[in-house]
């Protein structure tokens, strides 16, 4: 708990959601599979030659650990105004 809270824009309820959306990262071995686990891996779309879209997550993931780690993302992505 000490370990997720610290990461910058994590607060308690949301590193208690990560925690037991990820069953206290038991069966999670590195960081590409908490990525995938998570849905917020990148997939490319194309069709060919013809068709390529510009990259976007997944979403094949857990839902709810995409949806808690959405704002903590923007807070942490945000530059700190002084």
């Amino acid at each position: 708990m000490k370990i997720v809270s610290s990461i910058p824009g994590i607060g308690n309820l949301t590193a208690v959601t990560i925690i037991a959306e990820t069953n206290g990262f038991e069966l999670i071995k590195n960081k590409r599979q908490l990525v995938s686990y998570a849905g917020l891996d990148i997939r490319e779309k194309t069709s060919g030659t013809s068709v390529k879209s510009k990259p976007r997550i997944s979403k094949r993931g857990n839902r709810n650990l995409r949806k808690v780690m959405h704002f903590p993302a923007l807070a942490a992505s945000e530059p700190m105004k002084t």
